[in-house]
């Protein structure tokens, strides 16, 4: 028979290991984006077939920037629109605004009258967001 006292250690141990949180996500990421850019505008002509296209996103939740890396972030820092649960949310100059959704990376970004940009981003290493103070 073994001794209940015994038994009181590999109890907590065994609660401690499976109510173990997982750890946080990153607070500071790039999402490395692939999407298909269309059309949706009225053009004079042939409209141009559906492209693909990639983007990097730089984000860093402390600060509350992102930035499209492409130009190092040198001129395209700007405040996170939104942060829930489901997504981030980013505005590109007034009028352009897109997300990608947190569960599965799922980007979409329209530009009213003009284009759709729907694909998938995934989870990089954050390369830092220079220019700005904070």
């Amino acid at each position: 028979m073994t001794h209940p006292v015994l038994l009181r250690p590999a109890i907590i141990l065994g609660l401690l290991l499976t109510t173990a949180a997982a750890p946080p996500p990153p607070r500071q990421f790039d999402y490395a984006c692939e999407a298909t850019l269309t059309i949706t505008a009225q053009v004079v002509g042939k409209r141009p077939p559906p492209r693909t296209v990639t983007r990097r996103y730089s984000v860093d939740l402390d600060r509350n920037l992102w930035c499209w890396n492409d130009d190092a972030c040198k001129e395209t820092v700007a405040p996170i629109e939104r942060v829930t649960d489901e997504a981030f949310v980013f505005v590109d100059k007034p009028d352009k605004q897109f997300s990608i959704r947190r569960s599965d990376g799922k980007l979409s970004f329209v530009v009213p009258g003009l284009q759709t940009t729907v694909g998938k981003c995934r989870l990089e290493a954050y390369t830092p967001i220079i220019g700005v103070e904070g």
